[in-house]
């Protein structure tokens, strides 16, 4: 089950990463939180506490391949995808249980994608390797 929490303390954790919030991170952070039914008291109260929320990830894969897809388009939200964020998204895709080798290949991804428009099946392609 998705933790709507959770997963806006790691998107702070990634906006954060590079010490720039851009005004298209705090978009994207606002189309989340209002994606996930999140109210504004409970996005300060995370804000405020992101470096210490607990780390509970899902037990199913599902839930935590959703939590990681936020998490790869928030690096890619500002256009610029910094070495930063990207070990951050790495730290977090290893802490999700996810194959280092498919982390790096979505993480490219969006690296190759940063400014441009990001192929509808592109995603799921990367995955399909790595299914069991």
């Amino acid at each position: 089950m998705l933790n709507p929490k959770e997963i806006l303390a790691y998107l702070f954790h990634v906006a954060a990463s590079d010490d720039n919030w851009h005004p298209r991170e705090e978009d994207y952070l606002e189309y989340v939180t209002n994606e996930l039914g999140l109210i504004p008291a409970e996005v300060e109260e995370v804000k405020a506490n992101y470096k210490t929320y607990p780390f509970d990830p899902p037990r199913e894969e599902y839930p935590r391949m959703i939590t990681f897809y936020y998490i790869l388009f928030m690096i890619r939200s500002d256009q610029v995808i910094t070495d930063e964020e990207v070990q951050k998204a790495k730290l977090i895709g290893f802490k999700l249980g996810f194959n280092e080798l498919m982390t790096d290949d979505l993480i490219q991804v969006m690296i190759d994608y940063a400014q441009k428009q990001l192929p509808s099946n592109i995603m799921i392609e990367k995955v399909k390797p790595y299914l069991n």
